[in-house]
């Protein structure tokens, strides 16, 4: 059995040499660059998409990005937050919340028009709203 007769009374190793340390000092440089290459090699992009809300506006764009960022090669995580959970269920029923929403555009006089949120207030415009966005929806063949 061999015996390590070059360690220090405290039991701990002698420094290396100039020379010896010199050549560590390249071996680690160097494969130390050999490693951080291939783990750039081997790095996949990567997204995180967060889904707050369940309505049928807000479904489509968290979607069409984690898609496109997948077809695109890179590796996507979704969270749904609570609202967001809506959107995961098997059966679909999403509707429109035009309340607050000032990009909300609806086909009024002859032109669409940013929606007033008074006019939201009025009891079934959420279900006029979201019967037209289906309809248009299907007219245009979305998926």
């Amino acid at each position: 059995m061999a015996t390590i007769t070059n360690l220090r009374p405290d039991g701990s190793a002698p420094d290396l040499a100039d020379a010896d340390r010199e050549r560590f000092d390249r071996w680690f440089d160097a494969r130390f660059e050999e490693k951080m290459r291939e783990r750039e090699a081997a790095h996949v992009p990567s997204m995180s998409i967060i889904a707050t809300k369940g309505t049928l506006d807000w479904a489509y764009p968290p979607f069409i990005l984690a898609t496109t960022a997948a077809a695109m090669g890179l590796e996507v995580t979704m969270f749904f937050t609570f609202y967001g959970l809506t959107l995961l269920k098997k059966k679909l029923d999403l509707k429109i919340s035009t309340l607050g929403n000032p990009a909300m555009q609806m086909p009024m006089m002859g032109m669409h028009m940013a929606l007033p949120n008074i006019v939201s207030a009025v009891p079934g415009v959420d279900g006029v709203a979201t019967a037209m966005m289906k309809n248009l929806i299907k007219r245009k063949g979305v998926a």
